[in-house]
């Protein structure tokens, strides 16, 4: 979701709403994982569950950010740089 709004903030291309509606469709999907998760484990296997969540979060910020970021520091004139120093 971070990688979609940081695509669209560096490159605002496409249809912005339908690109937004996508994205609030994986957070509603998301959510609704996450609370049938917590009606299934009940009580039992909840504990340590808040460290793997941490980690899957600032995981998927990391992954999120690469692409956009990357694709921002590899433009064509960088690229057109790197063929002439060859």
């Amino acid at each position: 979701m971070i990688g979609v709004i940081l695509n669209y903030a560096l490159a605002a291309k496409g249809n912005a709403s339908m690109l937004f509606a996508g994205v609030a469709l994986v957070a509603l999907a998301i959510i609704i994982n996450a609370v049938a998760y917590g009606k299934h484990s009940g009580s039992t296997g909840r504990k340590g569950v808040g460290k793997w969540i941490a980690i899957a979060v600032v995981a998927g910020i990391l992954m999120s950010t690469f692409t956009p970021l990357s694709r921002r520091g590899w433009t064509w004139r960088t690229l057109k740089r790197r063929q002439r120093a060859r």
